[in-house]
Protein backbone atom coordinates (compact mmCIF):
# COMPACT_ATOMS: atom_id res chain seq x y z
CA UNK A 1 0.00 0.00 0.00
CA UNK A 2 1.06 3.23 -0.70
CA UNK A 3 0.21 5.75 2.30
CA UNK A 4 0.01 9.37 0.64
CA UNK A 5 3.30 11.50 1.25
CA UNK A 6 2.24 13.95 3.81
CA UNK A 7 3.22 15.80 6.52
CA UNK A 8 -0.35 16.07 8.31
CA UNK A 9 -0.82 13.58 11.38
CA UNK A 10 -3.94 12.20 10.19
CA UNK A 11 -4.45 11.12 6.50
CA UNK A 12 -8.12 10.45 5.04
CA UNK A 13 -7.35 7.12 3.03
CA UNK A 14 -9.72 6.38 -0.13
CA UNK A 15 -9.87 2.09 -1.38
CA UNK A 16 -8.19 3.40 -4.31
CA UNK A 17 -5.04 3.82 -1.42
CA UNK A 18 -5.26 -0.05 -1.20
CA UNK A 19 -3.96 -2.78 -3.06
CA UNK A 20 -6.12 -4.33 -5.69
CA UNK A 21 -6.25 -7.90 -3.67
CA UNK A 22 -7.76 -5.81 -0.99
CA UNK A 23 -10.21 -4.43 -2.96
CA UNK A 24 -11.23 -7.44 -4.33
CA UNK A 25 -12.00 -9.27 -1.36
CA UNK A 26 -11.44 -13.16 -0.43
CA UNK A 27 -9.43 -11.71 3.00
CA UNK A 28 -9.43 -12.41 6.64
CA UNK A 29 -8.72 -9.65 9.08
CA UNK A 30 -6.60 -11.41 12.41
CA UNK A 31 -5.78 -9.31 15.26
CA UNK A 32 -2.16 -9.57 17.07
CA UNK A 33 -4.16 -9.46 20.25
CA UNK A 34 -7.65 -10.10 21.45
CA UNK A 35 -10.15 -7.93 20.62
CA UNK A 36 -12.00 -8.23 24.05
CA UNK A 37 -12.96 -4.48 25.83
CA UNK A 38 -9.58 -3.70 23.74
CA UNK A 39 -9.54 0.21 22.84
CA UNK A 40 -7.16 -0.17 19.67
CA UNK A 41 -6.29 -3.85 18.06
CA UNK A 42 -3.88 -4.01 15.91
CA UNK A 43 -4.09 -6.76 12.78
CA UNK A 44 -3.45 -7.24 9.55
CA UNK A 45 -5.35 -8.99 6.55
CA UNK A 46 -4.50 -12.11 5.02
CA UNK A 47 -4.50 -11.69 1.21
CA UNK A 48 -6.04 -14.42 -1.08
CA UNK A 49 -2.37 -14.94 -2.15
CA UNK A 50 -0.87 -15.67 1.48
CA UNK A 51 0.31 -11.99 1.73
CA UNK A 52 -0.60 -9.83 4.79
CA UNK A 53 -1.29 -5.97 4.95
CA UNK A 54 -1.10 -4.04 8.54
CA UNK A 55 -5.22 -3.01 9.60
CA UNK A 56 -5.51 -1.40 12.81
CA UNK A 57 -8.58 -0.79 14.49
CA UNK A 58 -8.85 2.18 17.39
CA UNK A 59 -11.64 3.17 19.42
CA UNK A 60 -11.03 7.10 18.97
CA UNK A 61 -13.10 7.74 22.15
CA UNK A 62 -10.95 5.22 24.38
CA UNK A 63 -8.98 6.49 27.08
CA UNK A 64 -5.96 5.64 25.42
CA UNK A 65 -6.29 6.94 21.93
CA UNK A 66 -2.88 8.65 21.03
CA UNK A 67 -3.15 12.40 20.19
CA UNK A 68 -0.85 15.49 20.64
CA UNK A 69 -0.33 18.38 23.18
CA UNK A 70 -3.17 20.23 21.88
CA UNK A 71 -5.92 17.39 21.88
CA UNK A 72 -6.85 18.21 17.95
CA UNK A 73 -5.82 14.89 16.62
CA UNK A 74 -8.16 13.10 19.07
CA UNK A 75 -10.73 15.59 18.49
CA UNK A 76 -10.67 15.42 14.48
CA UNK A 77 -10.56 11.66 14.67
CA UNK A 78 -13.88 11.44 16.58
CA UNK A 79 -15.57 13.99 14.37
CA UNK A 80 -14.59 11.90 11.74
CA UNK A 81 -15.95 8.55 13.44
CA UNK A 82 -18.87 9.65 14.58
CA UNK A 83 -19.86 11.72 10.89
CA UNK A 84 -19.11 8.00 9.25
CA UNK A 85 -20.71 6.11 11.49
CA UNK A 86 -24.01 8.08 11.15
CA UNK A 87 -23.38 7.54 7.51
CA UNK A 88 -23.70 3.61 7.65
CA UNK A 89 -19.67 3.80 6.96
CA UNK A 90 -16.64 4.18 8.61
CA UNK A 91 -13.36 6.62 8.69
CA UNK A 92 -9.74 4.99 7.67
CA UNK A 93 -6.93 7.05 7.88
CA UNK A 94 -3.07 6.45 8.18
CA UNK A 95 -2.28 7.94 11.70
CA UNK A 96 1.28 8.99 12.35
CA UNK A 97 1.31 7.53 15.67
CA UNK A 98 -0.05 4.26 14.55
CA UNK A 99 1.27 3.65 11.52
CA UNK A 100 -0.90 1.46 9.73
CA UNK A 101 -4.04 1.82 7.76
CA UNK A 102 -6.61 2.66 10.65
CA UNK A 103 -10.19 2.45 11.52
CA UNK A 104 -11.56 4.33 13.37
CA UNK A 105 -14.79 3.21 15.50
CA UNK A 106 -16.27 5.62 17.90
CA UNK A 107 -16.70 3.76 21.02
CA UNK A 108 -14.48 3.82 24.48
CA UNK A 109 -13.78 0.10 24.08
CA UNK A 110 -14.37 -2.94 21.12
CA UNK A 111 -17.17 -5.60 21.93
CA UNK A 112 -17.24 -8.51 19.69
CA UNK A 113 -20.87 -6.96 17.90
CA UNK A 114 -18.78 -3.48 17.12
CA UNK A 115 -15.33 -5.33 16.18
CA UNK A 116 -17.56 -7.48 13.85
CA UNK A 117 -19.74 -4.07 12.68
CA UNK A 118 -16.55 -2.15 11.60
CA UNK A 119 -15.06 -4.85 9.82
CA UNK A 120 -18.19 -5.36 7.78
CA UNK A 121 -18.52 -1.59 7.32
CA UNK A 122 -14.77 -1.60 6.03
CA UNK A 123 -15.95 -4.12 3.78
CA UNK A 124 -18.60 -2.09 2.43
CA UNK A 125 -16.56 1.01 2.61
CA UNK A 126 -13.77 -0.95 -0.25
CA UNK A 127 -17.03 -1.60 -1.90
CA UNK A 128 -17.56 -4.83 -1.02
CA UNK A 129 -20.82 -6.57 -1.46
CA UNK A 130 -22.86 -10.39 -1.15
CA UNK A 131 -20.45 -11.13 -3.89
CA UNK A 132 -17.48 -11.18 -2.42
CA UNK A 133 -15.97 -12.77 0.04
CA UNK A 134 -14.26 -12.24 3.89
CA UNK A 135 -13.93 -12.94 7.17
CA UNK A 136 -12.66 -12.44 10.75
CA UNK A 137 -11.48 -13.98 13.67
CA UNK A 138 -11.23 -12.59 16.98
CA UNK A 139 -8.65 -13.89 19.95
CA UNK A 140 -10.64 -14.04 22.95
CA UNK A 141 -8.94 -13.54 26.26
CA UNK A 142 -12.10 -13.48 28.81
CA UNK A 143 -11.47 -13.40 32.31
CA UNK A 144 -11.21 -15.82 34.61
CA UNK A 145 -13.19 -16.35 37.96
CA UNK A 146 -11.30 -16.79 41.04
Amino acid sequence: MTIPDTRQPLTLLTPEDFPDLVRAGGWTWMPHTSVWHAVSPDGYLTLSDGSSFPLDLVAVNGRDFYDDENGTEKFAAQILAETSWSENTIAVLHHQHYGAATLLVPTTEFTYDMFFEAITRFARWLGMNDNHVFSCTAQVNLPTST
